[in-house]
């Protein structure tokens, strides 16, 4: 006679414990984690990595208390020159960089955050004065693959920093190697980033945050518009110190 089987499932602290056993043996007991599925849910005490469940997989994100409240998931940060983000389209799907230092998450994973559950939208910006601005918008989404990972959804703005992102509003992003801007030219090659552009920085209204890091004020003409560029606080040809970009369940 074959022995017989039995399975035993446990909820209990975040934990999933299934246990199986034959009659006869020892009881074998497997451990699965249930990841949190946001920073909001995780609700950390200090800011720093985390590990979230986005759909089937399982992430490193940072979470952030300290900007702009608690629950708060960054999906883009620049402090510095030492990485670059002029990269290709691939880099911008899967995500690049130090989660503790320069870094963008992901169009995948942005796509797959913000479809999970509505987002709101939060962008500090700091110049290097040390003054500090923002940009907060109450709905926030970015489509998959298949649309070029456009912004789908974009709430109403409040903020100190003035709305540089609604001119972007249903565009899909480009890379220097992957052109979905409006314009006759590849405004990623042009404006040395990579972005949800639309005819380019044509307008004030307009944003770079990923543009290259140059330091402040710029005023090589060949650099208009290549920096870290927030069209409506600063202009065009001034690149900010710090950018954080944060993403938090509604």
């Amino acid at each position: 006679m074959k022995p017989i089987c039995f399975a035993l499932c446990v909820f209990s602290l975040g934990l999933f414990y299934l246990a199986s056993a034959e009659i006869g043996e020892n009881v074998k007991i497997q451990t699965y984690k249930k990841y949190s599925s946001s920073c909001k849910e995780l609700n950390p005490k200090k800011s720093g990595v985390q590990k979230i469940q986005v759909g089937s997989d399982v992430i490193e994100v940072y979470c952030d208390v300290t900007i702009a409240g608690k629950g708060w998931l960054v999906v883009q940060r620049r402090v510095s020159v030492e990485e670059n983000f002029y990269r290709n389209w691939t880099s911008y799907q899967t995500g690049f960089g130090d989660l503790k230092g320069n870094f963008f998450i992901g169009l995948n994973n942005l796509n797959k955050i913000s479809s999970l559950q509505p987002q709101e939208l939060y962008i500090e910006l700091v110049d290097f004065a040390g003054e500090k601005r923002y940009a907060h918008y109450s709905v926030f989404h970015v489509g998959n693959v298949y649309s070029n990972y456009p912004i789908t959804q974009l709430g109403a703005y409040s903020g100190t920093a003035g709305d540089s992102l609604s001119y972007h509003l249903y565009q899909p992003f480009s890379t220097f190697d992957r052109d979905n801007d409006n314009a006759t030219i590849n405004c990623a090659a042009r404006y040395m980033g990579a972005w949800w552009y639309r005819e380019c920085l044509s307008r004030i209204p307009c944003s770079n945050l990923n543009g290259a890091y140059l330091g402040g004020n710029h005023t090589d003409p060949a650099l208009f518009g290549s920096g870290i560029v927030w069209g409506e606080w600063k202009g065009f040809t001034y690149s900010y110190k710090t950018v954080n970009i944060m993403v938090r369940p509604k």
